[in-house]
C-alpha cells in the first residue's frame, strides 16, 4: 500500500508538501470509470480538498503521474483541473518551482444549512453504523492501534480544521477496515457533506471534546468485538452532531 489514512503528505524536491494526503492514496487515486471520467476526476479531487486531505498550499503530483494513477487520459485530467481552477479550488504557478497547487483559505467557506440537512445526517448515521459494525468484526490489532493514534492526535489538535482532518481520517479508516470499496466511497461522500455542515459551527471547542470522547467509546466497543455496541456508539455520535446543528438558525 502506498499510504494510509494517517500518513502525512510527501515532499517535493523543493520541500513543498505534496497533495497526496488522501483518505487512502491507493483508494482515492484508483482508476476512474471511463464513462464518467471527467465528472469522477473533478469529484474525487474536489472532495479531497473539501475534506482537508488535499492540504491548502500543497502541490498536486505531476500531470503525467496523476493521470496514470487515476487511470484517465491527460486530456481528461487537464479538463478536470481547468474546472477546479475556475472554481478557485486549485491554481497553477508557472516557471521554476511551479506546478498545480491547492488554493489557500478554503476553510473559511460558510455554506448555508440546506433544507434537507436532517436527511443527510440520517444517511451518514446509517453508513457509519453499518461500517462500524462490520469493522468491529474485521479489524486487526494494527487497525485498532491506528484508530487509537488518531484519537490521541485529535485530543492534541489546537485548531478546529486540524481536528476535522483527523476526524475524517478516523471515520474513513473504519470504512477501510471493512474492505468494501463501495462503502468507503459512500462514507467519504457523507464526510464531505458533514464537513460542509460542521463549518457552520464557528466555535466548536467543547463539541470537539465530546466528539472525541465518543470516538473513544466507538473504539472501546470495537476492541471488545462488540459489533452491536459499536454501532450504537456510532449512532449516538451522529445524534450528538444533529443536536448541535439543530441549535443553528434554519433556512
Amino acid at each position: 500500500m502506498i499510504g494510509s489514512a494517517g500518513r502525512e503528505g510527501t515532499m517535493t524536491h523543493a520541500g513543498t508538501p505534496r497533495a497526496t494526503d488522501l483518505w487512502s492514496e491507493n483508494h482515492a487515486l484508483r482508476p476512474i470509470t471511463p464513462a464518467t471520467a471527467f465528472e469522477e476526476t473533478v469529484e474525487r479531487l474536489s472532495n479531497s480538498i473539501t475534506l482537508g486531505l488535499l492540504l491548502p498550499g500543497s502541490q498536486l503530483p505531476p500531470e503525467r503521474e496523476l493521470a496514470a494513477r487515476l487511470g484517465v487520459s491527460r486530456a481528461t485530467l487537464r479538463r478536470a483541473l481547468a474546472a477546479l481552477q475556475e472554481t478557485g479550488r486549485i491554481h497553477a504557478r508557472p516557471g521554476r518551482g511551479g506546478g498545480t497547487f491547492v488554493s489557500e483559505g478554503l476553510g473559511g467557506e460558510r455554506p448555508v444549512l440546506p433544507d434537507d440537512w436532517t436527511g443527510r445526517l440520517d444517511l451518514r448515521a446509517s453508513l457509519d453504523m453499518g461500517a462500524t459494525m462490520l469493522a468491529a468484526t474485521r479489524a486487526g490489532e494494527a487497525d485498532l492501534d491506528e484508530l487509537d493514534t488518531l484519537i490521541a492526535r485529535m485530543d492534541e489538535a489546537e485548531e478546529a480544521d486540524d481536528y476535522r482532518r483527523l476526524d475524517v481520517r478516523f471515520h474513513i479508516k473504519i470504512a477501510e477496515i471493512t474492505g468494501s470499496g463501495p462503502l468507503i466511497d459512500e462514507v467519504a461522500r457523507a464526510q464531505v457533506e458533514l464537513t460542509r455542515l460542521v463549518r457552520l459551527i464557528r466555535r466548536p471547542g467543547e463539541a470537539l471534546r465530546v466528539s472525541n470522547e465518543q470516538h473513544a467509546g466507538i473504539l472501546a466497543a470495537m476492541r471488545d468485538r462488540d459489533a452491536g455496541r459499536a454501532a450504537l456508539a456510532a449512532y449516538y455520535h451522529n445524534e450528538s452532531t444533529r443536536h448541535i446543528l439543530s441549535a443553528l438558525p434554519h433556512p
